[in-house]
């Protein structure tokens, strides 16, 4: 887990009697993350003070007041509170009263967000054990993290160098506009953040990705593009687009693309690939031999087994998506329309993932075979006293 100084967290109580009970129960430490408490005995207070500032985790009562048939007045705030953190940013949060969990955090609990009954005589321990797996899912330190890199990114590695240095320039050609400055800070935010090793020092970019980088999951804009995994209604079989991006975009004043078939590509699954290529199977084997039929397996093309090199393109599992290979000599072409009602948009592959699977694709139809020379015509290239030298 990637770990910061120190967290803020809010609590939020509106009996100012238990409030100071509660602050004692607080932890200040929890897995070496120092945590300063903020407190507040109002629940509107709260809601502007979650929207002014970055906390990283809340505790918040219910505010029981008294119950009434349907929902009470207390149910209704704490969902204010849980909606209003929603909308704002990614904050695990404590939710605690008397007696039974309230139907709308019920509804809503998950592994970021916990209910506990605050009568029950173990209450102590249980918000300090939640405190602490909350902390340790890693969610608020990389949060703080992140927000603290992008203060970095648009602040002095960026801002003052590049902009101070260049703005006259910029001025001068027209690239300061807010409009155009934003989304040049944003580019250069996210290229930063997205390529950098944030385990090093200074700007060294990453070595290695895991699966999780290769996709945009769930895709961050409607329609179909270059890289987006479909899942087929009917079969659960994965596929990849590989229409360009250019031939599926949506012009103004229109309802559908240039492209009015989409080609797919099928992603097959590893254990059928591997089933019948048993002798490049990386699950076979020992030692340095396994290890290197797995690195072959898994890049990108994959060399497996008698196959064209450059058939196979890996795609590695992550949630829904299994590991599978996109076959380049298995191609589908389905009506546009068809695309978007018979098949689940799951994710996107990302940049430059979805670039390259194009570009092996491209390599693979794109080949030209080309007819040997014989080796003995050019054995004076190791022997110069060969008879059968070159002409001058």
């Amino acid at each position: 887990m990637i770990r910061v100084a120190s967290l803020l967290g809010l609590l939020i109580e509106d009996d100012r009697n238990f409030l100071g009970q509660m602050l004692q129960l607080l932890p200040r430490t929890i897995s070496n993350f120092d945590i300063h408490w903020d407190s507040s005995d109002e629940f509107d207070n709260a809601i502007e003070r979650i929207m002014r500032y970055r906390y990283d985790i809340i505790v918040t009562d219910v505010y029981a007041n008294a119950v009434h048939k349907g929902k009470t007045p207390g149910d209704n705030k704490a969902n204010d509170i849980v909606a209003a953190i929603r909308k704002t940013r990614m904050c695990p949060i404590f939710v605690y009263s008397s007696g039974s969990c309230p139907d709308s955090i019920e509804k809503e609990q998950g592994p970021f967000l916990i209910y506990a009954d605050k009568a029950h005589p173990k209450f102590a321990k249980t918000l300090s054990d939640e405190l602490h797996n909350l902390i340790k899912t890693g969610i608020p330190g990389i949060a703080r993290r992140l927000h603290d890199e992008l203060d970095a990114v648009s602040g002095p590695s960026f801002l003052w160098s590049f902009l101070q240095d260049h703005w006259n320039k910029l001025q001068k050609a027209g690239f300061t506009s807010p409009d155009t400055l934003e989304r040049l800070i944003r580019k250069r935010a996210s290229v930063q953040l997205g390529r950098l090793d944030p385990q090093q020092t200074g700007a060294k970019e990453i070595d290695f990705v895991s699966a999780s980088e290769y996709y945009l999951m769930p895709p961050v804009a409607d329609g179909l593009r270059l890289g987006t995994i479909l899942r087929e209604s009917q079969t659960n079989n994965f596929f990849v687009v590989l229409t360009p991006h250019c031939h599926l975009t949506i012009q103004p004043g229109k309802s559908c693309p240039r492209a009015d078939h989409v080609l797919l590509i099928p992603a097959i699954p590893f254990d059928v690939v591997a089933r019948e290529n048993p002798d490049l199977d990386p699950r076979e084997g020992k030692g340095s031999k396994r290890n290197e039929k797995l690195r072959k397996a898994i890049q990108s093309p994959a060399q497996i087994g008698k196959a064209p090199q450059g058939r196979y393109w890996f795609l590695p599992g992550f949630l829904d998506i299994p590991s599978s290979y996109c076959d380049f000599t298995q191609t589908r072409s389905v009506p546009y329309e068809t695309a978007g009602s018979d098949y689940e948009s799951l994710a996107t592959l990302d940049t430059p993932f979805a670039e390259a699977l194009q570009s092996c694709f491209i390599s693979f139809y794109g080949s030209v075979g080309l007819p040997s020379l014989r080796p003995d015509d050019f054995e004076y290239l190791i022997d110069p006293n060969q008879s059968n030298q070159p002409p001058r």
